[in-house]
């Protein structure tokens, strides 16, 4: 099972599930997930077991941005699921250069914002 070490109670150091902690953690408690207040490299992790399911594909790089991306939306989505935020993120997507299409993105935009509202470790 999936721990962090914190200290919550001043009692020491307690082990908690991820979601235990998560729980914990100051912020909104309306089910936007933890999309704005995931580390880098747990999100980096996300994308690496999303891609590795996809069979690593020749995309890979854009697909690790969009699920990034899908990620990071959770966290401004104030509550919403993806398909009422979706056209305010393909528009943000695509607003941006030498980006793929929307079309070629989505899945893994959904992906990673699925992860972050999931709140799992």
């Amino acid at each position: 099972m999936n721990t962090v070490t914190e200290s919550i109670s001043g009692s020491g150091t307690d082990e908690l599930p991820i979601l235990q902690a998560a729980q914990r953690l100051d912020g909104p408690k309306d089910g936007t997930g933890i999309g704005s207040m995931a580390a880098d490299g747990v999100v980096d992790g996300w994308a690496s077991e999303y891609l590795v399911a996809k069979g690593d594909p020749a995309d890979r790089e854009a697909l690790l941005e969009a699920f990034r991306f899908g990620v990071r939306a959770d966290g401004w989505s104030a509550g919403k699921s993806f398909v009422e935020t979706e056209p305010q993120l393909r528009s943000e997507w695509s607003s941006q250069k030498n980006r793929l299409p929307w079309e070629a993105v989505r899945d893994a935009a959904w992906a990673g914002f699925d992860r972050a509202r999931d709140r799992r470790g």
